[in-house]
């Protein structure tokens, strides 16, 4: 019997973490030619108000779009990508339906804000989901936050992005040494670009030769505003703009070392990480949600304390642009470190086709 999968989330645009990897999913799902009704619950770029009403609409229309597939089929599994925030009370409305309609429930969680903090809504879903149900976290992390915080007979499933996401610069060659220090995030000061010009400023003082480049779009028009002032009395940083899609693949590519002095709380598992490593290169970030787990010492620097970031990351850039023999095996490293995470979840990843119901015959 054929099982009718239903990939509920949000998807691009707008282009960020969870859109991408609910993107990636949905292809991995279709060229494995499995029965696949995509259920987009984004408002694009909308904002305000308008954002609002949107969503609510998408989400109104997905749900009887749901309903009334899931209650045709034979069979069928509701793969529900969870929100962080209020949308969860979207995502409980599916989960409901789900129940009613006799489906399979996946619940696929992307970050760490319903789980530092036990949540009341995040309680509900847990039950709603009931014991039936996989939950699917990206580190152990995760999955003792889950567990902890919310205590209940879980069926949970450890699954690293590293697995789902495309990386088209994945084969790029060995790097050698250090020249240009790069920076990719949505520009605020809970993303660390403060720490970015403090290492700058740090490193251009003893090796004026290493440019840094920030690539971003910025969320706030006051910090936008500061940004260009600092930029303008800064002599080794470059801004390029947002980057997406095949530029950021190229920004990837030209870069030798990516800073990810994130400090914000809710942090899971950072796709910009994943794909530097993938791409061999070192990595020098803020110990936040999996990231410790994703980033052996070998492949870069893991900063337990954010307030020693700028000093840290400063002296290890200049040690590696001192003994470049260093840089080239953590370049080595971070390429060997993401292929081996890679191959590991990928099988991770084809298990979970049986949980969704994909028939192993089907294709």
């Amino acid at each position: 019997m054929t099982t009718e999968i239903f990939v509920i989330g949000v998807q691009p645009p707008p282009v960020h973490g969870l859109s991408t990897i609910n993107c990636a999913m949905l292809k991995f799902l279709r060229e494995r030619n499995a029965r696949i009704t995509s259920v987009d619950l984004s408002a694009g770029d909308a904002s305000g108000v308008r954002f609002v009403w949107l969503r609510g609409w998408r989400a109104s229309v997905g749900l009887l779009k749901y309903i009334w597939g899931a209650l045709k089929a034979p069979s069928s599994t509701a793969y529900l990508a969870l929100s962080g925030g209020n949308g969860q009370l979207l995502d409980l409305l599916f989960l409901i339906a789900a129940r009613l309609c006799r489906s399979q429930i996946v619940v696929h969680h992307h970050s760490f804000a319903y789980l530092d903090r036990h949540k009341r809504l995040m309680t509900l879903i847990v039950c709603v989901a009931g014991a039936g149900a996989t939950h699917i976290v990206l580190g152990k992390n995760m999955l003792r936050a889950l567990q902890t915080g919310y205590k209940a007979a879980l069926h949970v499933e450890v699954i690293s992005n590293a697995a789902i996401l495309p990386l088209h610069a994945a084969q790029n060659a060995i790097r050698t040494q250090v020249r240009t220090v790069g920076f990719l995030s949505n520009i605020t000061r809970e993303k660390g670009i403060e720490d970015l010009f403090a290492v700058a400023e740090k490193v251009g003082g003893i090796r004026p030769q290493v440019r840094f480049v920030v690539a971003g779009p910025f969320m706030d028009r006051e910090l936008k505003e500061e940004f260009e002032r600092r930029l303008a009395a800064s002599h080794n940083v470059e801004y390029v703009g947002p980057v997406y899609g095949a530029d950021k693949v190229k920004f990837l590519s030209n870069l030798d070392v990516l800073l990810f002095p994130t400090r914000y709380q809710n942090e899971a598992e950072p796709l910009t990480i994943h794909e530097a490593l993938g791409s061999a290169t070192p990595v020098i970030a803020n110990a936040r949600g999996c990231i410790e787990s994703i980033l052996p010492s070998c492949a870069g620097r893991v900063v337990k304390n954010p307030d020693a970031f700028a000093e840290i990351a400063s002296e290890q850039i200049c040690n590696w642009v001192d003994i470049p023999d260093d840089y080239q095996k953590a370049s080595e490293c971070s390429r060997d470190c993401f292929a081996t995470l890679n191959a590991s979840h990928k099988r991770s990843l084809e298990n979970m086709l049986v949980l969704l119901g994909v028939d192993d015959d089907y294709e």
